[in-house]
């Protein structure tokens, strides 16, 4: 498998998989060969490695899908670094740039309230992780964010 990932039609199909949003059926297809072959780790692990380089070369700015492959190889770390990282695009989108006072009302709250539950499952997904300082922080910037959206 490290041989046939590392070969250029493999990128090239791994590639025209992506872009055609496959992401889930590549996902299901590789868990299915190694529920046959459970001694495959480290062929699981290269295969892993080319979906996720072929995700950032093709959708570098799809978030969800990364966090997608991630969580299905049980990256929990990685997936909480994008939780955390989507729910600080979120709130930058509203607080970000001066234009707080500008986009006020429904959407502003709403997309709010979603970096703020964003970063609330990063905090549980770090913490599962074992990574206790990443989760507090995460749940200090969710709180704080929380106290300044209320006033």
């Amino acid at each position: 498998a490290a041989a046939l990932c590392s070969h250029r039609s493999t990128h090239f199909a791994l590639d025209v998989l992506v872009r055609a949003g496959q992401v889930q059926l590549l996902l299901a297809e590789t868990a299915a060969a190694a529920e046959l072959d459970p001694g495959s780790l480290s062929a699981t692990s290269t295969l892993r490695l080319a979906i996720l380089q072929s995700l950032r070369r093709c959708c570098p700015d799809d978030l969800q899908q990364l966090a997608d492959v991630q969580r299905h190889y049980n990256r929990l770390r990685d997936v909480a670094h994008s939780l955390e990282a989507q729910g600080l695009d979120r709130v930058d989108e509203v607080l970000g740039s001066g234009s707080a006072g500008k986009r006020k009302g429904r959407t502003a709250r709403a997309q709010l309230a979603q970096g703020v539950r964003l970063l609330a499952e990063a905090a549980s997904c770090y913490e599962a992780a074992g990574c206790v300082r990443m989760s507090r922080e995460c749940a200090m910037k969710a709180h704080e964010l929380t106290k300044k959206f209320h006033k």
